[in-house]
């Protein structure tokens, strides 16, 4: 009996959602919760322990419209390319896009300075400081 390739391939669709529920605990990354002019906004961060000791890099990630936080630090995983810098995955709000989502059901970035009141602007500015 000749043996099945494609059984790996098959073994791996199947089993692929487990690898990814595992990793996605992803224990480095600390979920944080602030208030941004009344509104909760939050982010994961990466902060290595050298931070204390030393001047740091730092870098921010942003997911795509209708993406997340979770899902960009999973898949830019800065924290694991760079170790050595504070990584910053930052979760957008529902937010209307230009080419898709003109109701604005997913979450999102303002496209220009102004747009919804600089939200996202100052979200950042809260972050950095």
């Amino acid at each position: 009996m000749k043996p099945n390739r494609f059984f790996p391939l098959v073994a791996l669709f199947f089993f692929q959602p487990l690898v990814w529920q595992i990793s996605a605990e992803q224990p480095e990354l600390q979920r944080v919760e602030i208030q941004v002019e009344g509104v909760a906004r939050e982010f994961l961060v990466h902060t290595p322990a050298s931070a204390k000791e030393k001047a740091t890099p730092l870098v921010f990630a942003f997911h795509g419209h209708g993406g997340s936080m979770r899902n960009a630090s999973r898949m830019f995983a800065m924290h694991q390319h760079w170790p050595e810098a504070i990584s910053v995955y930052m979760q957008g709000l529902n937010t209307p896009g230009r080419l898709t989502d003109p109701e604005g059901k997913k979450p999102g970035w303002q496209g220009r300075p102004g747009d919804q009141g600089d939200r996202d602007l100052k979200f950042f500015d809260a972050v950095l400081a």
